[in-house]
């Protein structure tokens, strides 16, 4: 049974060479590395969406977002499929990791990285030009 376990560990990591215990200590640092950035995408994500969309829209906005961010799960792993077959699983891998790196400087590079408190929705500034809703578009609504 244990030569199961370690055959699988050697296909779950085919980067590292080497004993048992270096690939699981490494396993346990992705997944570990994995869960913190899950966990704290799902706390500040939702807390800075409901602090800048107005209540009447927040509904909307967390629907689209979600609709967004899930509609593209089938696209990557459609993607993810293909270039497997075309070009084998561990150069697969290095293109996935390399786009989940382009992922992170993109956050890097954002304004919300210096962002430190929540801003108030009163502190945003609006313009005529770049309304969020055109007037057209809002519904008014009554209490």
């Amino acid at each position: 049974m244990e030569g199961v376990a370690r055959a699988r560990a050697s296909h779950l990591n085919p980067f590292i060479a080497g004993p048992f215990v270096l690939k699981v200590v490494s396993l346990v640092g992705v997944f570990l590395g994995n869960g913190l950035g899950l966990a704290c995408t799902n706390i500040y994500y939702p807390s800075l969406r409901q602090a800048l969309a107005e209540d009447a829209y927040l509904g909307r906005v967390t629907a689209s977002t979600s609709w967004l961010i899930l509609g593209a799960v089938p696209i990557d792993t459609a993607a993810a499929g293909a270039l497997q077959g075309l070009i084998g699983l561990r150069w697969t891998l290095v293109c996935e990791a390399i786009g989940l790196l382009f992922g992170v400087l993109w956050v890097l590079g954002a304004r919300i990285r210096n962002l430190r408190t929540l801003p108030d929705r009163a502190s945003i500034e609006m313009t005529e030009e770049s309304p969020l809703v055109s007037q057209a578009d809002q519904v008014q609504i009554e209490a």
